[in-house]
């Protein structure tokens, strides 16, 4: 079972400055050139195999990476000794110095480091659609069971009900919204309701009041046992469901539906706010469907009696 620990990148800086200490000392006391080479050889064996093995039981990289970068140190090490790789070095170094070739590589490379550096700037916002959309837990890696509560449908069919696993800094959760709604040109086409949250996903905002997340495989199971048929007009306070063609991606509530046409929704993005927003405006699919039920509001039975400002409080 893999390690917890506090912060793997603090683990990772005392080992490297452990071991290298520790094996710079243990290669200035040793004697001869032969004892030099082949103390480097071991040290490179041994650190190569506690690496692996840490990064193959599942350990976090703060364990097994300065082992690796250690041994890949030892082994570079020993191949300068060489003599057929100093020749080659010494090869490399002076084709290396021709000015046009430099120019050329430098034509090369600034635009290539450009585009990685935006690359790598960009948050990942892959999960967003995924979350929402019900993919398998440990692929996600965000969600965990809860098991302090059951919720079921109408029916008396469990519905499964799951907490974040990897808590997010506000910093964090505010970046990848903004990359959200920058990359679906949506900054100004929506409106907030609520900031970044953890609590709950879009299904966990409607089913649970902001209590849980709810996969969405299970809202298919919610809108036949709970009595929710299509309508073609929906009315304030009927859900909209957003899917493909096999599967429910997110979920949310009609607030306002006029006369002339005007409908907005109210939906949780995932990790992210809450926001006021015209059925097409949302960074999840196109297809959608709009539903009415004869229940008082859209919560499952079973839940805490707690009061919590999720989709409970306006049902």
């Amino acid at each position: 079972m893999p390690l917890h620990p506090t912060d793997a990148n603090l683990i990772a800086v005392c080992l490297l400055a452990l071991f290298g200490t520790l094996f710079g000392l243990m290669g200035l006391l040793s004697r001869g050139p032969f004892g030099g080479r082949r103390l480097l050889l071991v040290l490179a064996l041994a650190l190569a195999g506690l690496g692996g093995t840490a990064a193959l039981t599942g350990q976090p990289d703060g364990l097994w990476l300065p082992p690796l970068l250690l041994a890949c140190a030892c082994g570079l090490f020993l191949a300068l000794r060489s003599p057929g790789v100093a020749r080659a070095c010494a090869v490399a170094l002076a084709v290396a110095g021709r000015p046009r070739l430099q120019w050329a590589a430098l034509l090369i490379a600034g635009p290539a480091l450009s585009l990685l550096w935006a690359r790598r700037a960009e948050p990942d916002v892959s999960y967003w659609p995924a979350a929402e959309a019900g993919a398998p837990v440990h692929q996600l890696g965000e969600i965990t069971p809860s098991h302090a509560h059951d919720a079921r449908t109408d029916a008396g069919r469990l519905v499964a009900l799951y907490r974040s696993a990897l808590p997010e800094d506000d910093g964090k959760l505010r970046a990848l919204e903004g990359a959200v709604l920058r990359l679906c040109s949506l900054t100004e086409r929506v409106i907030r309701r609520a900031p970044p949250g953890e609590a709950s996903n879009c299904h966990g905002w409607v089913f649970t009041g902001g209590r849980y997340w709810v996969r969405g495989p299970d809202v298919e199971l919610i809108l036949k046992d709970n009595g929710y048929t299509p309508v073609a007009r929906p009315r304030p306070g009927d859900l909209i469901v957003y899917h493909d063609a096999t599967r429910v991606i997110h979920t949310g509530l009609v607030r306002t539906a006029d006369a002339d046409g005007l409908i907005l929704i109210e939906s949780k993005w995932g990790k992210g706010g809450r926001f006021l927003h015209a059925p097409e405006d949302q960074p999840y699919a196109g297809e959608m469907t709009y539903y009415r039920t004869n229940r008082p509001g859209h919560l499952l039975r079973g839940l805490p009696p707690e009061k919590f400002g999720g989709a409970a409080v306006a049902n």
